[in-house]
């Protein structure tokens, strides 16, 4: 799927002319059925963005549920003509980077392509699971499946031809190999098989049984081959033009009819005698994690010279200081005039899931009252920075000269895949008007809090009245933050007068940025999912007299455009009964139009503004409250009152709940793939008649 227009080269050509089809006596070792109803994220994650990937593509990739979703047991990605972030076109591209990968084995999915004339590209393939530390094309890359390139168009077989290849670095260039078949039908509208087969001296790409293509990988020196023996993770996608391949890079020549729907069945994994699989969780780390630290007791660490580097990018040289503790410290001093920055840098990825509600903490010491950002990085997403400016220290640096703990909720980090860090401890910083000095001691990592999980009520996030906050109530400073982002947006001035109690958040645009957004934050992700009921609701009281276009959103997780809605509000069809008048109106939003986008079990973001199309001259918020909440459903367990295991509860789980009451065992023994335990409403680890009241308060979302 990947294209750069560089030098070709092969050395002896590893090329296979005769083909046979792999004997079928192998054994099912991985799988995904798409049995749903959500994509799951424990295998997948996704490619998002108008990048382009390197092959100026058309589309915009996106995770949400109008370009990807299951039906009926298969996987629809659905490649829409649309106005949406500057592209005219979305779609998406799912990946198991992070969350598994393989090396060696039979890999086939069973796929029905859309009609490809012209200007679609539909792709099913594997890249080398090392992308993050030494990029493409020395990752490599296997395609199973792509249709759709140029030659094809120019010959009318551009619905009957597949394509296969390999693609890697021999001795510092670009090296590919690719074939393809053509089919005597059209293989849009029917499901077709789709293979390779890989073993350590062969790979073969087949269509229904039938091989077409074969690369040799057994010479590895001669031919630079070393990247088809490492592990691959899976892609699958629908792309719309672009520079390569297609060859199409102007939205008005795509004839291709929309929406456009690439199915996917299933997508299997046989073993042969030399298959190894690699599952992400079972590298997660745990416990607390060093980073550069002697004395602070850690379950396991980075090791410099091992697994791990510091690099240093730019303008800092290393000082002599006395260490907080143990007997080494990082100390720097950047010059005038430049910017400078260092980074922690894993050889290869680390997965630190189980770090996404937990702490970065770090001793350090300055006198400096430059602004200097502390990040991470990532393979399957991108990197997230914090910046520390003087005069905001909420996270406990203080700049006297002496060593002061630094605190950092990870959760603040945005666009991080936590599965995939590759750079676990950066500081970056503008250029400095003078020189200064900082030194940094004692990093490590704190592993995951529990959630917040309000229920059986209401949950205030910026409110005064009692009643909106009986479930909690999110606390500024202790809890989380309104931030503004990138100083985009100013207190109004004057006093605006609240919508209740003492105070409301009126803000202004900030000269010169053209966009403005905010947010609540909380320092540890919540779970919201209490408020999936069809009652429960986001209400808030909003006011303003401006006629720019915002947005009003929710987000769950890291990663930028994952678990992200958004609501547009527009002078002249603003919903939900806004009016621009500049009077308090109530804005009542039913969750589920948040929920089929945003995993309620992990927001962390809970109330979003956004503005794309100029600035603002005046809005104000105020009593920010999530509405009649239920049952929370616990991590990892059945959704309590769910007995028909629809993930909610109404009137179809009244009499399954009372035949679970009353024989739990024969429950489980008639109703395979669903559970006793969510009649223990009331989690106490058995059933009673204390269930039933708690049922009751459910079904009724008291």
């Amino acid at each position: 799927m990947s294209r750069q227009s560089i030098r070709f080269v092969v050395a002896t050509l590893p090329v296979v002319l005769v083909l046979a089809a792999p004997a079928r006596s192998q054994s099912l070792v991985w799988s995904e059925e798409f049995d749903g109803p959500p994509i799951d994220s424990g295998s997948w994650t996704f490619d998002v963005g108008g990048s382009g990937f390197g092959n100026a593509e058309l589309q915009f990739y996106t995770a949400r549920p109008e370009n990807v979703f299951i039906e009926n047991g298969v996987l629809v990605i659905r490649a829409l003509r649309e106005n949406y972030e500057g592209k005219q076109f979305t779609s998406a591209r799912l990946k198991t980077h992070g969350r598994f990968a393989f090396k060696y084995g039979t890999l086939e999915a069973r796929i029905k392509v859309p009609d490809l004339q012209n200007g679609l590209w539909p792709a099913f393939w594997l890249l080398g699971r090392n992308i993050g530390q030494i990029t493409w094309p020395r990752c490599g890359e296997i395609d199973v499946l792509e249709m759709g390139d140029s030659a094809s168009i120019a010959a009318g077989t551009v619905n009957r031809k597949v394509s296969a290849a390999a693609h890697w670095d021999f001795m510092g260039s670009y090296a590919g190999y690719s074939g393809s078949t053509t089919s005597p039908v059209n293989l849009n509208g029917a499901f077709h098989i789709y293979s390779v087969s890989w073993t350590p001296t062969l790979i073969t790409a087949s269509l229904d049984g039938t091989p077409y293509w074969a690369i040799d990988i057994s010479t590895i020196e001669a031919n630079s081959l070393e990247e088809f023996h490492r592990p691959f993770f899976i892609l699958v996608n629908l792309a719309v033009g672009g520079v390569n391949f297609v060859q199409i890079t102007d939205p008005a020549l795509i004839t291709a009819p929309f929406p456009a729907r690439l199915e996917v069945d299933w997508i299997r994994l046989y073993d042969n005698a030399h298959t190894e699989l690699y599952f992400g969780d079972d590298s997660a780390e745990s416990g607390a994690f060093g980073v550069f630290t002697e004395t602070t007791p850690v379950g396991n660490s980075v090791t410099y010279g091992t697994d791990t580097e510091l690099y240093v990018w730019n303008n800092l040289a290393s000082v002599p200081v006395t260490p907080f503790e143990g007997s080494e410290a990082w100390s720097f001093n950047a010059g005038p005039g430049n910017w400078f920055g260092m980074g922690a840098f894993c050889l290869a990825d680390r997965n630190m899931s189980n770090y996404s509600d937990g702490l970065l903490h770090f001793h350090m010491k300055t006198t400096t009252h430059h602004t200097i950002g502390f990040g991470i990085a990532s393979s399957a997403a991108g990197e997230g920075w914090l910046d520390l400016v003087s005069g905001g220290e909420e996270f406990g640096l203080v700049r006297d000269g002496n060593w002061h703990e630094v605190v950092i909720p990870l959760n603040r980090f945005g666009n991080i895949d936590f599965h995939t860090i590759k750079q676990i401890f950066m500081v970056r910083g503008q250029a400095p008007a003078a020189p200064i000095n900082f030194s940094i001691d004692n990093v490590y990592w704190t592993p995951s809090v529990a959630r917040p999980a309000p229920q059986h009520g209401n949950y205030g996030v910026f409110t005064e009245t009692p009643a909106h906050a009986t479930a909690g109530q999110l606390t500024l400073g202790a809890d989380g933050q309104f931030y503004v982002w990138e100083n985009t947006l100013m207190p109004m001035p004057g006093s605006p007068l609240p919508y209740e109690g003492s105070a409301s958040i009126g803000l202004t645009s900030t000269p010169g940025p053209t966009w403005f957004g905010a947010a609540f934050t909380p320092n540890v992700k919540h779970n919201l999912t209490a408020f999936r009921y069809p009652e429960s609701l986001l209400r808030f009281a909003m006011k303003t007299t401006s006629t720019v276009t915002f947005r009003i959103g929710m987000k769950s997780g890291n990663v930028n455009e994952i678990g992200q809605k958004w609501i547009t509000f527009a002078n002249g069809s603003d919903p939900y009964g806004f009016v621009r008048d500049g009077q308090w109106h109530v804005v009542e939003i039913p969750m589920s139009h948040f929920s089929d986008a945003v995993d309620l079990s992990e927001v962390s973001q809970l109330f979003e503004l956004l503005g794309t199309n100029g600035p603002i001259t005046n809005i104000q918020i105020d009593d920010v409250a999530f509405m009649y909440g239920g049952a929370a459903i616990p991590p990892g367990g059945p959704v309590p009152g769910d007995m028909n295991c629809d993930a909610v509860v109404n009137e179809s789980d009244v009499p399954l709940f009372v035949e679970a009451l009353l024989d739990a065992a024969l429950f489980d023994a008639l109703h395979p793939g669903c559970s006793s335990s969510g009649a223990d409403v009331n989690q106490s680890g058995s059933l009673n008649g204390l269930d039933v009241a708690g049922f009751v308060d459910t079904l009724t979302g008291q």
